[in-house]
């Protein structure tokens, strides 16, 4: 239980946990009003209202699901809202009470574990060492972990990049063990959504590296520190997992593996672009299943980061596929369509750093003798590719 403050205000404490009463009111006005009311004494007095609401939690064990969802939601804003003023005594106790509310129960009860999942995160943003010391606790090694842990998990990893890389290195020697024997499909989307994340965020780590060489960076932390995990991982995501007819988990996959890529092992990287580019491409034949925009996200990381000789044999039906796409008529009521013409772009970018003779003959055979749509293809293609910053038409105009 968590250690409760001396209160010096005995008024305070009524009146807190009166709230936290209330917060299981029927009228949705009424729940409203009570969480707005304890964010409100939360600016002065955030760790006595944060102490009363797990005191009271664990004094009531069996608090409806919409009375606790109240409470729990108004603590996620004050942990977000005043993490500045909580200290290590106080997170402590809060990751403590979080890991356990969050992983007590084996169902998917969104309402209630996200909301502390979300709490775990912000007070990571401060404190991630702490945050990561209660979640390890339920990593066992070959036991599946609950499917928050590593939920929460993937989220600290984009909300507090250099706090949580030293710590992916562990989490991935627990869990890379799992992957091949798991076959329940949330399962399947949740590693996948982690380990598209942690890559993500070691790219920006050394990213930050490369970019700032007196930063709070640790020498030790080097891309083939991580080559080996990540390689394992990937083998199996492109091998099996994207092979799912799920298309969710299919989605998933394609999302974590386009940030993973840059990590494989560079003696298997043209092997498995080859590969990887291919399914992709079959996949704009399954979309109305799957969305054209993570298959294009994942095409252009991949683009980005493949040796030249992977993408060559590829490179014709490559332009196809993507001109097909980079005519289409915006819509901009569809945030998803502007998204994908973007990465279509992107993926040319990389076509015309690849092979920026190949791609400049494309043009200008689309643009002397093509028909409309491939004039429009080519112009559209052109006018991009010569105002970005590699300048890859720039040798041929001139």
């Amino acid at each position: 239980m968590m250690d409760a403050l001396p209160f010096t205000d005995p008024q305070l404490q009524v009146a807190i946990n009166s709230l936290l009463e209330a917060a299981g009111d029927k009228d949705d006005t009424v729940r409203t009003t009570v969480s707005a009311s304890l964010r409100r004494l939360a600016k002065k007095y955030a760790v006595h209202v944060l102490q009363c609401a797990v005191a009271y939690r664990q004094k009531n064990p069996k608090l409806s699901a919409g009375h606790l969802v109240a409470i729990l939601t108004a603590m996620e804003h004050i942990c977000e809202e005043q993490i500045e003023d909580l200290d290590d005594n106080t997170t402590k106790q809060l990751v403590m009470y979080c890991v356990e509310e969050m992983t007590k129960c084996a169902e998917y009860l969104p309402a209630i574990q996200f909301p502390v999942s979300n709490m775990l995160v912000a007070l990571g943003q401060k404190n991630c060492s702490i945050v990561m010391g209660g979640l390890v606790t339920k990593l066992e090694m070959n036991v599946v972990p609950h499917y928050t842990v590593l939920h929460t998990m993937a989220n600290l990893a984009s909300a507090n990049v250099a706090g949580f890389v030293p710590f992916i290195k562990a989490t991935l020697d627990m869990i890379l063990p799992l992957l091949s024997s798991i076959r329940n499909d949330p399962i399947r989307q949740v590693f996948s959504f982690a380990l598209g994340k942690f890559s993500e965020a070691v790219l920006e780590y050394l990213s930050t590296q490369q970019n700032n060489e007196q930063g709070d960076i640790t020498a030790s932390v080097t891309r083939e520190a991580f080559t080996d995990e990540i390689t394992t991982a990937y083998e199996i995501l492109l091998t099996s997992w994207l092979q799912s007819r799920e298309s969710k988990i299919v989605e998933n996959v394609v999302v974590a593996v386009g940030p993973m890529f840059p990590l494989v092992d560079k003696e298997r990287q043209a092997e498995y672009a080859t590969k990887t580019i291919t399914v992709l491409l079959s996949m704009y034949r399954r979309t109305q299943v799957i969305s054209q925009y993570p298959v294009t996200q994942c095409l252009a990381s991949i683009l980005q980061a493949a040796p030249s000789s992977a993408v060559e044999p590829l490179f014709d039906q490559l332009i196809s596929v993507l001109g097909a796409m980079v005519v289409v008529t915006l819509d901009y009521t569809n945030p998803q369509t502007v998204k994908n013409h973007s990465e279509v772009l992107r993926c040319y970018d990389r076509l015309g750093y690849h092979f920026p003779e190949r791609m400049a003959d494309v043009l200008v055979k689309q643009l002397t003798t093509g028909s409309e749509k491939e004039r429009v293809e080519a112009l559209v293609v052109a006018a991009h590719l010569l105002a970005g910053s590699e300048n890859v038409l720039q040798p041929r105009v001139n």
